[in-house]
């Protein structure tokens, strides 16, 4: 793993040995109250996932807007920051992450095929239909709660998921589709445009 260049937080950075797997917690921005209920839960899957995964390792990004106390550093959290500005990175070496289903968050992790665990909070309200919505598109993302022994179940099913290299096709596809249809949406735009022109200028020479 290649640690990030700088950090916020102060935390030394670390280095995966052989066997080890990592966790990337992500909580958005950090704002929501659920941010510390999510962090409390994947804490408490500690037992469950070093017992069915013995290297299974712990790296946290809270968001800059987190209010609570960050965990200590041991052998099994080993990396938390509230801003991490590479965090693209540490997505790409993660053997899974754990996130609530904020857009942003879980449209970047969607297509970076990446197997993914998402809870979405209570508090917003479109994140529960986003995250069953993303989970039944992508089969990498699966929807999880804020439950230890279910979270680290849901953990551990994505941990013997490889990374799906369909993510990346799927974002290339949809972006050309997207440039397709906003070029078809600006011409339709501009032949309406030219059309309206030539009529107003039909009108104006009859009126003459």
């Amino acid at each position: 793993l290649r640690p990030p260049k700088a950090h916020a937080s102060g935390c030394a950075p670390f280095v995966l040995a052989t066997g080890e797997r990592l966790v990337l917690l992500l909580l958005g921005g950090g704002g929501w109250k659920f941010a510390s209920t999510l962090l409390e839960a994947t804490l408490r899957t500690r037992a469950h996932l070093l017992d069915r995964n013995r290297g299974c390792r712990l790296a946290i990004v809270t968001g800059p807007h987190f209010e609570g106390a960050l965990p200590p550093l041991d052998d099994f959290v080993r990396y938390v920051s509230r801003f991490e500005p590479h965090l693209s990175g540490w997505v790409e070496q993660a053997s899974a992450v754990v996130c609530m289903a904020g857009y942003n968050t879980l449209h970047e992790l969607s297509y970076s095929g990446i197997p993914t665990v998402c809870v979405p909070s209570p508090e917003a309200d479109d994140q529960v239909e986003r995250a069953r919505a993303f989970a039944s598109r992508f089969p990498w993302v699966r929807e999880g709660q804020a439950d230890p022994a279910a979270l680290a179940d849901r953990i551990t099913e994505a941990l013997t998921t490889p990374p799906d290299s369909r993510g990346r096709a799927l974002l290339e596809r949809e972006r050309s589709s997207g440039r397709g249809r906003i070029a078809e949406a600006v011409g339709g735009v501009l032949t309406r445009g030219r059309s309206s022109s030539t009529r107003s200028a039909g009108t104006a020479k009859r009126s003459r």
